[in-house]
């Protein structure tokens, strides 16, 4: 069975990694896809918008991880000041 190819996610893990310490002006398309491993004609198969369409998905990646553990300490039960320190 042929393996699934991990490209687009690749991509999006390198944007968030990216675009974390230089920003989004601060990246461009090459570097993404050097970061990735990601053949250039996977970009744009899963990313038709092209790097607006990755930086789109690097912010709901975030975003969905920040929820989780915004979550999680929810659900631990600590007390307000506590929660409000972790954050």
């Amino acid at each position: 069975m042929a393996k699934v190819s991990s490209a687009r996610e690749d991509l999006i893990d390198a944007a968030v990694e990216l675009f974390r310490a230089r920003g989004y002006e601060g990246v461009g398309v090459a570097e993404l896809l050097e970061k990735s491993g990601a053949p250039r004609g996977s970009l744009y198969f899963h990313f038709p918008g092209g790097k607006e369409e990755i930086g789109v998905e690097a912010v709901k990646r975030v975003g969905e991880v920040v929820a989780g553990q915004f979550h999680a300490l929810h659900e631990s039960g600590v007390d307000m000041e506590t929660f409000i320190d972790r954050v």
